[in-house]
């Protein structure tokens, strides 16, 4: 199993995973323990959503073993079931599962656990139809490959509010229900609203794309067929003038039954296809979705430690006055039948002990704490998690191929690193990588093209950017991020030099720390997991970066390759098309492309491959550290007038001292000095050193601003004073 498949368990059972059984379609006949397991790869993995107390005698799952149950799981969400008829749940699932394109799997929490007997209770009064006749079904596990939906990665999962403490009445029944998912409660659709979705579909023959299509084609004709089951001969007529008259038309829709989802099978197929903005003109959104006629309680947490409340949109803490008139009446009352305000029933029945922000975890991470040393186990804490993973985009990895290119004339030998960082932050955005990807190149050479599909792919929520001098501020709140994108890295004078741009950024590149502290204006400073990828660009080959030999924290990809090299070999619009693609379905494809890249092997916490670019910036560097360090020791020193080379050497840091003491760089320290403005101040005596009462015969360094006699004074006032010492120091005192 990987990370996320262990994530997905921990948040139905807690972190014992004793008694929890999974396997692959290799071997479904033969559980295994999760807590040890060992799952095939290229196979389905799926999971059991009962605590055993054990296998029977030939070492099968059996519901008399359940020891208790904890999840509900609804399937085929999408297909057969519209996500609107969710709404008089009152919560969202704790889980939501893509288990095929348009297909999910719902799961919701319950609680510490229910008894088999009391979880055949609530299946029952559960209005759909679904697999599952006991609590022990298999169902399908994040991480695992759906081969009966072409080699499908089950991966995508949407984290919802938590358990299903309750299960109201439900607002309509299996028998009474009307035979199509998409409606729900709400009256069936007119033949005008079917038309009109139609009309914002593209007929599949239209532009020469029938044949790749046709499947898709049947499809729709299905849901046709479901939507419109009470006016057949409506749905006929729609069907057969949408399909342009098709040869075999008759012959097809005699053969296909009705899709049992109906109206919301089409929805999803038109949004799908069409677009959304495309297609929602031709659906009452409202009739779909239960309308939100107001904030309500349901927007909030309460956060113990504060006695404030979490604004979930936001993240903000709201005090309680502003949170009552919000959601105004709760219509709740307690023992006494005296009213509660929103804030007291927040209290009771929705509070939180802290707040942060941990990808890859439910909504709500119970019995544990977040500290310096990451998540920890601690009864009865409750996390509210506000990361939201990325919405759902649509796209096919192998028509990717303008991007791949681009990025291939720009960094060949850098492609595949490259592309698997960025595959890194969609796939596992929870795992810490422990380099930075560096990004340079001549301006306008095409770098953020590079990176824009990651925006999508990680979710814009997720991406922040800074520049430079951003770092050095008291907020912080970029870095709570999959990706932290730092433009226009260069030299920017004293206040962020070189060398301090890397020591700053140690602590964010890798980890540990395990937790980085935010600070947001206005936010109380809070906790989060230090999972953040930085990436950097640049248009300095070697003023933008200090690299020290020992770095093990950057991936330094650069490219000569020029904007005007590209238009000249490429054509003049080539910018032009790649970036209309993009804002198409192109950045869509990208992420698929990403999202379908093996990343076995790929170490994120692996030092990075040392590039030519990565020598050559650390080449410069080893002299650059030089200037940096003598120029802070001299500071340190007060910037005198005269200083001798014992002088420097104590106020100088390690490194600074062994680059000195080096004779290799007996004629370059000279050369070093005078770039900060100083220069060796000749004597009249032996070799042009100074002289000093305990036989020693020193060299110093004095300001080039100064007059030769001014610097001749101040070197004999240096000396009278080294030498007061001297005679102090043999007296005794």
């Amino acid at each position: 199993m990987n990370e996320a498949s262990r994530a997905f368990l921990r948040a139905y059972f807690g972190d014992d995973l004793s008694g929890v059984y999974v396997c692959d379609s290799n071997s479904m006949n033969r559980p295994r323990l999760a807590a040890t397991a060992t799952l095939d790869p290229q196979a389905g993995w799926y999971w059991c959503p009962a605590r055993l107390s054990g296998l029977n005698a030939r070492g099968q799952r059996v519901a008399e073993k359940a020891v208790s149950v904890h999840a509900l799981v609804i399937d085929d969400v999408g297909r057969k079931v519209h996500p609107a008829e969710f709404a008089w749940l009152a919560t969202p699932p704790l889980t939501l599962l893509e288990t095929s394109e348009g297909n999910a799997q719902a799961g919701y929490r319950l609680g510490d656990g229910v008894t088999p007997a009391e979880w055949t209770a609530l299946r029952a009064r559960v209005p759909w139809e679904v697999d599952g006749t006991d609590c022990v079904h298999w169902w399908r596990l994040p991480g695992g490959i759906n081969q009966k939906r072409g080699g499908f990665v089950v991966g995508s999962v949407i984290w919802g509010e938590g358990d299903l403490g309750w299960l109201p009445e439900t607002p309509f029944s299996k028998a009474a229900r009307a035979p199509r998912s998409g409606g729900g409660p709400q009256a069936a659709p007119s033949v005008a609203a079917v038309k009109a979705v139609l009309e914002a579909l593209k007929n599949p023959w239209e532009g020469g794309e029938g044949e790749g299509l046709r499947g898709w084609w049947i499809e729709v004709l299905h849901a046709i067929k479901g939507a419109l089951l009470e006016w057949p001969e409506d749905a006929f007529e729609l069907a057969l003038a949408w399909s342009k008259d098709e040869p075999g038309f008759e012959r097809v829709w005699e053969s296909i039954e009705p899709h049992s989802a109906g109206w919301g099978a089409l929805e999803i197929l038109a949004k799908d296809k069409a677009g959304p903005d495309l297609a929602a003109a031709a659906f009452d959104d409202d009739a779909t979705q239960p309308e939100k006629e107001r904030t309500t309680i349901y927007d909030f947490y309460a956060h113990n430690p504060t006695g404030k409340f979490v604004y979930m949109p936001t993240g903000d803490l709201w005090p309680a006055s502003n949170v009552n008139s919000r959601c105004g009446p709760t219509g709740i009352s307690d023992a006494k039948g005296k009213p509660l305000p929103a804030s007291e029933v927040l209290k009771r029945q929705r509070s939180v002990d802290q707040v942060s922000w941990l990808p890859g975890r439910p909504k709500l991470v119970k019995d544990a704490v977040l500290t310096k040393a990451g998540i920890e186990a601690e009864k009865d804490n409750v996390i509210l998690n506000l990361y939201r993973p990325p919405a759902k985009c649509s796209g096919v990895a192998q028509h990717a191929l303008p991007w791949r290119r681009h990025l291939e004339m720009l960094y060949p030998e850098d492609a595949e690193w490259i592309s698997k960082w960025m595959a890194h932050c969609i796939q596992r955005p929870w795992e810490k990588k422990n380099h930075a990807l560096v990004l340079g190149g001549p301006s306008g050479a095409g770098k953020d093209t590079i990176l824009a599909p990651l925006i999508l792919g990680v979710g814009g929520q997720n991406w922040q950017e800074a520049t430079p001098t951003a770092l050095l501020g008291r907020f912080n709140s970029f870095l709570q991020s999959v990706v932290l994108r730092i433009s226009e890295v260069h030299n920017l004078g004293e206040n962020m030099t070189r060398r301090k741009l890397y020591e700053h950024l140690k602590p964010i590149l890798a980890a540990p720390p395990a937790t980085l502290q935010i600070d947001t204006k206005g936010v109380e400073v809070r906790s989060i997991l230090n999972v953040v990828g930085v990436v950097m660009t640049t248009n300095y080959r070697h003023e933008g970066f200090y690299l020290p030999e020992e770095d093990r924290r950057h991936y330094m990809a650069w490219t000569d390759v020029t904007e005007r090299q590209v238009r000249q070999d490429k054509g003049p619009d080539y910018y032009a098309r790649l970036h209309q693609w993009m804002d198409g379905d192109g950045a869509g494809h990208v992420v698929a492309f990403l999202r379908s890249i093996d990343l076995k092997g790929w170490d994120a916490k692996a030092p990075p491959p040392k590039t030519r670019w990565w020598h050559s910036v650390v080449g410069v560097s080893t002299q650059d550290v030089n200037d940096e360090a003598l120029e802070d020791a001299i500071a340190a020193m007060g910037s005198p007038s005269v200083f001798s080379k014992d002088q420097l050497m104590a106020a100088a840091e390690p490194g600074l001292q062994t680059w000195i003491d080096d004779p290799k760089n007996t004629r370059a320290f000279p050369a070093r000095l005078d770039g900060q403005g100083y220069e060796r101040i000749l004597s009249g005596g032996s070799k042009g050193r100074w002289y000093l009462k305990d036989t020693r015969n020193v060299s110093l360094y004095g300001k080039k601003s100064l007059s030769t006699s001014d610097q001749v004074n101040a070197c004999e006032a240096w000396v009278v004073k080294k030498n007061e010492e001297i005679e102090k120091s043999k007296k005794g005192f």
